[in-house]
């Protein structure tokens, strides 16, 4: 009788023992919300910038080639340096001193740097200063000013753009 009263406790606790787990998690993982979408969104680029270390090279006697080099930062919006696909776009425009529209004559469109694939991305981004370089090839200009567009597409559709007044060298 013993034997089959110990047989029936433990038959009973057994069968109760999955109503006696904890309270079902009503936590969320992490990353499980749509504030998930938020966080990601925080950290993608915002703006972008011209770097001053952007500077005109002229080589030889003639000075018959130059080039612009060019270093731009993407940031989020904690203004932090970042790297990220998209597509640049540089356009060089004669300065209009003492005008309240500095922008004048398009003087030359560079064809698209396209850096959706991540080997094109590297190729362009430079770790050590957390920033792109792009060489900009472009025949001599007289000693004047220009002004520098610079406009980065995102891969969303939106843009972003900067400008830069540069000077030719002397």
């Amino acid at each position: 009788m013993k034997k089959i009263a110990l047989t029936l406790k433990i038959f009973c606790l057994f069968a109760l023992l999955p109503f006696a787990a904890c309270e079902p998690n009503t936590q969320k993982e992490p990353f499980e919300d749509e504030s998930t979408t938020d966080l990601i969104q925080a950290y993608k680029p915002e703006r972008i910038e011209i770097l001053p270390l952007t500077y005109f090279l002229c080589e030889g006697s003639g000075e018959d080639l130059c080039q612009i080099k060019v270093y731009i930062s993407l940031l989020d919006k904690f203004g932090c340096q970042k790297k990220g696909p998209g597509v640049f776009r540089f356009e060089l425009y004669d300065a209009v001193v003492r005008s309240t529209e500095q922008k004048g004559k398009r003087i030359m469109l560079w064809p698209d740097f396209d850096l959706t694939a991540p080997a094109q991305n590297n190729h362009y981004w430079k770790d050590f200063i957390r920033a792109y370089e792009f060489n900009l090839q472009i025949d001599s200009l007289n000693d004047r000013s220009f002004i520098l567009q610079v406009t980065f597409m995102c891969p969303t559709g939106k843009r972003h753009y900067a400008e830069m007044l540069i000077k030719h060298p002397e």
